[in-house]
């Protein structure tokens, strides 16, 4: 459709300062220079993980301000993504970014991310990639579109994310929309049509718990969420635990568990299974290497 396609180019344009999705996303992180004035002013430097992100996107902030502050960021992407050699205030490493094990705790005074939760997966992977971004950092800004806003961003087209996931794949398998290709396979049409998983604001708090939750809006509909933490704290729950043979095991608090709880004591429900942990655990035999 060439009207999704035309929307692409206005909405996504980010190598272009004037168009519309670049002044969009510069009103959007008003909240990220303040973040990064606040860390140096306290300790003359800031240091940045942005994960899933391009070093094009940081055209969003002057190369002079970077500079002035100090600003060094580190872009992690998945193994086999394109990894330009370091330079200037950037580098780049490779990682799993729902297994950041190869970054020690508080190891950044900021984490970022742009659009990439919704990408990740299914929940438990969401709630890993928050985790670990939450783990590896003293604050965050991280962005996602939000589940009702009537235009889906990936594809450009109005409604689109509401409709049935059979109707999707279908019209991603006939037209053309946002800036991809008609699908050639029904394969690559679900893969597309599952790549995306988006949020609304009850499922990002819960990702989120210490953070406030920030509203972007257009003419009054609420675009994107924004969590935003501007100091260390830490809610107990959700844990990623090493099993001690290289592998991890991802753990989801109770309140994300559809199993019922253990009956109450008094209850007069049987007991016998009060003592079991109800707790989903997935195994995802994640490695532990080093990042790249």
């Amino acid at each position: 459709m060439a009207i999704t396609s035309n929307m692409a180019r206005w909405f996504s344009n980010y190598d272009n300062r004037n168009s519309m999705g670049s002044r969009l996303r510069v009103k959007r992180i008003a909240s990220l220079p303040d973040m990064i004035r606040q860390v140096f002013a306290r300790q003359g430097r800031v240091s940045i993980i942005d994960l899933g992100g391009r070093k094009n996107y940081w055209n969003i902030l002057p190369r002079d301000f970077l500079v002035e502050h100090k600003v060094s960021i580190t872009i992690v992407n998945l193994p086999g993504d394109i990894t330009p050699e370091d330079h200037g205030p950037f580098s780049f490493a490779e990682a799993d970014c729902c297994d950041l094990s190869c970054f020690d705790e508080d190891s950044f005074d900021i984490a970022h991310s742009n659009s990439v939760i919704e990408h990740v997966g299914d929940w438990v992977r969401m709630f890993q990639f928050a985790t670990e971004l939450d783990r590896v950092s003293q604050r965050y800004f991280v962005q996602t579109p939000n589940f009702w806003f009537p235009v889906e961003p990936h594809f450009m087209t109005p409604f689109f994310h509401w409709l049935p996931i059979s109707m999707r794949i279908w019209l991603v398998q006939r037209f053309q929309l946002g800036h991809r290709p008609r699908a050639a396979s029904i394969d690559e049409a679900v893969r597309r049509v599952e790549s995306v998983r988006l949020l609304n604001r009850k499922m990002y708090q819960a990702l989120f718990p210490d953070a406030e939750i920030l509203t972007e809006r257009i003419l009054g509909l609420p675009r994107s969420l924004i969590p935003v933490k501007t100091a260390k704290t830490r809610t107990a729950g959700y844990r990623v635990d090493d099993r001690g043979d290289g592998s991890r095991q991802v753990a989801v608090p109770d309140a994300f568990h559809p199993l019922p709880r253990p009956p109450a004591v008094g209850s007069g429900q049987p007991t016998r299974h009060r003592l079991t942990h109800y707790r989903a655990s997935a195994d995802l035999s994640l490695p532990r290497d080093r990042c790249t």
